[in-house]
């Protein structure tokens, strides 16, 4: 089976493709994107909520109250200073997981404190006793559990590159069992909302040695560039604070004190200065109950917008210069990177696009190497056809020790000389071809000339000889014009007027006209049209189509000479009243040495070269001829360029 040859286009999109697929199934790029994930929640500034305030067990609680752990007396005096005050819910980031065995009525007092208050939460650690063994539940001591408010989880999802970015909303052995810390605390305010469940999932059980996960989410982070308000938990103990301080208020109990090992390093932290971990569970609080918490999109979507992402430069590429696609395509990546920090923080979803992002900024360079084989092979079959040129017009073929301006150059500049040099070759072998044949034509044209009036004068006009000889001065003629209009430049071209041009070739047919018994009709501007050109090769195209015209119309009949301006062209129109061309005959109208002699012309002469030559000349030109027939009518269309100073005289 043959395989089928793809496009730089395409090959280009399929390397994209693979290399975008293989970065986002190994997550190659995870890190950069947690990266700009970080980035963007640096740069998040939200409203903090007055009615979330932190109470800290921070360096000048230990230093007024003694070494950690405190008597649970003096928590119970804590819990009874918030519910005097008013406190919404109190969550204690504290565990009571062991009687204190030193005070057994301690844990009484505390437990007591927490029924007068009714609106304790207190927290579940989930964990692992040692390294790589079985997952277990830590409650508080069951008086405690008794009368809290609810129970919550204060675990937290370390990401590959240790940060903690996100939590689990229902989490627990064997069954999801336990809802996060910051949800029970908000369900025990009220202040959960509905699309968050109170009940823990339904769904089969791993068995009491697996942890059960149920929706993880990612924190939209509050505290990036303002603070929480805060107090000591000396001060609330000692309760040197304004009254109602805490009325209505969900109070978060933890320590921030440094070394009491409960600190995250965070997107907003880092490694620098981890954030304490009542702080990361205030955070959680606050986006869960603004439902602003972030939902990871799913690989498969992620992978295809990726993939997208990726192809995204082939809309431009084939179509732009190059370095106008180097920057539509950086313009384009940070353009990506915008709404993938966006994306998070103002819309809650978080689309990994780093692999997407690469897989972009690949597609120049992958792009430019296609483009770079695709001329190398161009450059070697050109030389290789180059040669054969050479080779057939009797030159020695360039071969790869030629001569080129830079011999010591790459290979690919090397093929870029050769060719060169052969183009150059030909171009001259060319232009000697279109001079000999200018010598030739005229050469032989004086003495066919010379002889032709000799006979006339010797034989007479109607003898067989002076026939031939006038055939011949014309055929020299049709190849002399045809070889300079092959040798027309566009640099060589001045500004003319279309009008005073069709007028003078119309003075010059119209006695013709007269001759044949036809009526020659004319249609033009009375203003001048400016094109740029080569009068005398125009005037001689313009003329053949009249003469070709006034050669198949039926006597009596009428030639028309017709122009007309658009915006940017003009349209000169030769309509005559013969019988008309066929279709098959159409098609090969302006090919060297094709004659259509139609019954009924008055002429029998011409090589066939007559509309060669007025194609050849449009098309010097930067212009059009076409051709359109039926019975009793045949009508030659020239379109040519307005010059600007015509255009410019338009819009005036």
């Amino acid at each position: 089976m043959k395989w089928l040859a793809l496009t730089d286009r395409a090959s280009t999109a399929l390397w994209l493709v693979c290399i975008t697929l293989a970065l986002c199934i190994t997550g190659a790029l995870s890190r950069i994107d947690n990266v700009i994930y970080d980035a963007a929640q640096q740069q998040t500034d939200r409203d903090i909520p007055t009615d979330v305030v932190l109470v800290t067990v921070d360096e000048q609680s230990l230093s007024s109250l003694g070494r950690w752990p405190w008597s649970r007396r003096v928590h119970a005096q804590l819990i009874d200073r918030l519910h005097a005050d008013g406190a919404r819910v109190i969550g204690f980031d504290v565990m009571f997981s062991e009687p204190q065995n030193e005070d057994l009525a301690a844990d009484r007092l505390l437990a007591e404190a927490m029924a007068r208050a009714g609106n304790v939460v207190l927290p579940v650690v989930i964990e692992k006793v040692r390294s790589n063994g079985q997952f277990v539940e830590t409650l508080p001591l069951p008086p405690l559990v008794k009368h809290a408010a609810a129970l919550g989880r204060v675990h937290a999802e370390l990401d590959a590159d240790t940060i903690a970015r996100s939590i689990t909303l229902w989490e627990g052995l064997d069954q999801a069992v336990w809802p996060h810390f910051a949800q029970a605390m908000l369900s025990v305010a009220g202040q959960l909302p509905a699309s968050f469940a109170t009940l823990a999932p339904p769904g089969p059980g791993l068995g009491a040695a697996l942890l059960n996960k149920h929706d993880p989410r990612y924190i939209n982070f509050s505290t990036a560039q303002r603070q929480l308000p805060s107090l000591s938990y000396q001060q609330v103990l000692r309760g040197e604070f304004s009254p109602d301080t805490f009325r209505g208020k969900l109070v978060l109990v933890g320590a921030t004190a440094s070394g009491m090992a409960d600190s995250l390093p965070t997107p907003i932290s880092g490694f620098r200065q981890p954030m304490p971990g009542v702080e990361f569970l205030a955070n959680a609080m606050i986006s869960i109950r603004s439902q602003t918490l972030i939902t990871r999109a799913p690989l498969w979507l992620s992978t295809l917008l990726a993939c997208s992402l990726a192809l995204m430069p082939m809309l431009w590429l084939p179509y732009t210069r190059t370095r106008t696609g180097l920057f539509a395509n950086i313009a384009f990546a940070l353009w990506v990177l915008a709404v993938a920090m966006a994306l998070p923080v103002w819309w809650c979803v978080w689309v990994p696009l780093s692999a997407g992002q690469l897989g972009l900024l690949c597609a120049y360079p992958i792009w430019a190497w296609r483009k770079l084989e695709s001329a190398s092979q161009f450059l070697d079959s050109e030389l290789s056809r180059l040669q054969q040129e050479l080779g057939r017009a009797g030159q020695a073929a360039l071969g790869p020790h030629v001569e080129v301006a830079h011999a010591d150059a790459d290979p690919f500049q090397r093929l870029i000389d050769q060719v060169r040099a052969a183009t150059a070759q030909l171009q001259h072998l060319d232009q000697t071809q279109r001079e000999t044949l200018a010598f030739v034509s005229h050469d032989i044209r004086v003495p066919l000339a010379s002889a032709a009036a000799h006979i006339k004068t010797d034989l007479g006009e109607h003898h067989p000889a002076h026939k031939q000889m006038v055939r011949a001065l014309a055929w020299t003629e049709d190849f002399l014009q045809t070889s300079r209009a092959q040798m027309l430049r566009p640099d060589g071209f001045v500004e003319l007027d279309v009008v005073a041009l069709l007028h003078e070739v119309a003075d010059d047919i119209y006695p013709l006209a007269l001759a044949s018994s036809l009526t020659l009709e004319l249609d033009l501007p009375e203003e001048p049209v400016w094109i740029q050109g080569h009068f005398d090769t125009l005037s001689r195209a313009v003329a053949n189509l009249l003469s070709n015209a006034l050669k198949f119309s039926p006597l009596g009949g009428v030639v028309q000479l017709s122009a007309k301006r658009s915006d940017q062209q003009v349209h000169i129109g030769i309509t005559d009243q013969g019988l008309g061309i066929a279709a098959p005959d159409i098609e090969r109208l302006f090919k060297r040495f094709s004659r259509l002699e139609p019954p009924g012309s008055r002429s029998q002469t011409g090589v066939g070269l007559g509309l060669y030559f007025v194609q050849t000349t449009v098309q010097k030109h930067g212009g059009t001829v076409a051709v359109s027939s039926s019975p009793g009518q045949t009508t030659f269309s020239v379109n040519l360029r307005l010059s600007t100073v015509c255009n410019s005289k338009m819009l005036k």
